[in-house]
């Protein structure tokens, strides 16, 4: 992943598989998340494997979307980047990318770690009120905001209704996000995801997976 120019679709696939299979070790899906060194588009560093499984979700969801009935393969390529970044979501890294937040998690206010916990708390707040302040302003570390976010593109996939397997893909998608962290349960409900799962046919388990 991340080659310029860009391998064969196929090496691609069996790369996300790769991930969405390694990832279910802890230490190999904390490395995946790891930002590496050297030049590159990450935090000073190589872009991590993270940032990559989600450049070739939307760059797929792009394709099939340009490619219309002929976007087959793009799909297989949005299924399989689904089915990694699910394996991804219990990876802090990969909670704060999806919803838009800074990449690095804030550093502990003084006070030790009852401050630590009052901040948090107080940032789960604002974010079950509409992320108000969330992505404002510039600078390094600021996030863009759950509008913006990667999930927005998950959330375009559901609401398409593509196929029946690309719909299970993205709610189970959102089901890993939101059971591993409560900021992105808030996230994803003021982006608007709870109407979309509760209107999922039936068909192919898509509503199972909502």
């Amino acid at each position: 992943m991340g080659q310029s120019p860009p391998l064969p679709p196929r090496l691609v696939i069996s790369a996300l598989e790769i991930v969405a299979s390694g990832a279910r070790s802890g230490a190999a899906r904390d490395a995946m998340c790891a930002e590496g060194g050297g030049e590159g588009g990450g935090e000073g560093g190589a872009p991590s494997c993270l940032r990559l499984v989600v450049a070739e979700m939307v760059a797929a969801k792009a394709e099939m979307g340009a490619a219309g009935a002929e976007g087959a393969g793009a799909a297989i390529r949005l299924e399989t980047a689904l089915t990694a970044l699910t394996a991804l979501a219990p990876a802090d890294a990969a909670c704060r990318l999806m919803r838009g937040a800074p990449a690095a998690p804030p550093a502990a206010p003084p006070g030790g770690e009852a401050a630590a916990e009052a901040e948090a708390a107080a940032g789960g707040e604002a974010a079950e009120q509409g992320g108000e302040g969330e992505g404002e302003g510039e600078g390094e570390g600021v996030g863009v905001g759950v509008a913006a976010s990667p999930f927005a593109t998950v959330l375009a996939v559901l609401a398409a209704r593509p196929s029946a397997a690309l719909c299970r893909a993205a709610a189970s998608c959102f089901a890993a996000f939101a059971s591993a962290d409560a900021a992105c349960a808030a996230a994803l409900v003021q982006l608007g995801v709870l109407g979309q799962l509760l209107a999922q046919t039936e068909e192919g388990g898509a509503a199972q997976a909502s």
